[in-house]
């Protein structure tokens, strides 16, 4: 299941990246055509390098932190899968993470050579995480006091976002930091 699962993640991880390269590609040469009158006549032609680096960043994100849930696909009972029970996250897992975030400061160091800088956008990021979580934790309490006196379709729709509230914020989190 692991090998499988693997390969599918990183045949979808190398197809987005290439789709994200070719469509930074083809927005370089767009910014080059609508700039070409503020720009000197002989830019030099991009090579491959900066491509391979953000693809490369790209996998290495990718696999620190969609492998540690793979890992631990095999440990997962099937009952677990039918009754959908939260268990806490094992610690070896909070340590995989750290290695992707560890990863991710190195490569931001990397390309910045700026260590303050990267330590500074690593706890902006950590802090704006927080932060945000506690919104989101607070916000949902909020929304459970507001359904007492709405409909029924509303206290069902929003049902499932009360019963597991760290899961929806967590998701929430995700897609915003990420948009």
């Amino acid at each position: 299941t692991l090998l499988l699962f693997s390969l599918q993640l990183a045949l979808l991880g190398l197809l987005a990246c290439t789709l994200g390269a070719a469509l930074g590609w083809l927005a370089q040469h767009g910014l080059f055509y609508l700039l070409r009158g503020l720009l000197p006549a002989n830019i030099p032609p991009g090579n491959l390098l900066p491509a391979l680096a953000g693809m490369a960043c790209g996998l290495i994100a990718l696999g620190g932190f969609a492998l540690p849930p793979l890992a631990a696909l095999g440990r997962v009972p099937p009952l677990r899968v039918l009754r959908r029970d939260l268990l806490p996250v094992p610690p070896s897992s909070w340590l995989v993470y750290g290695a992707a975030l560890l990863a991710l400061g190195l490569i931001m160091w990397r390309l910045s050579l700026n260590l303050p800088l990267t330590l500074a956008l690593l706890g902006g990021g950590l802090l704006t995480a927080l932060l945000l979580g506690g919104v989101l934790l607070l916000s949902l309490q909020g929304l459970r006091r507001l359904l007492r006196n709405a409909s029924l379709a509303w206290r069902l729709g929003v049902g499932q976002l009360l019963r597991q509230p760290l899961a929806a914020a967590g998701q929430s989190l995700a897609f915003g930091l990420i948009l």
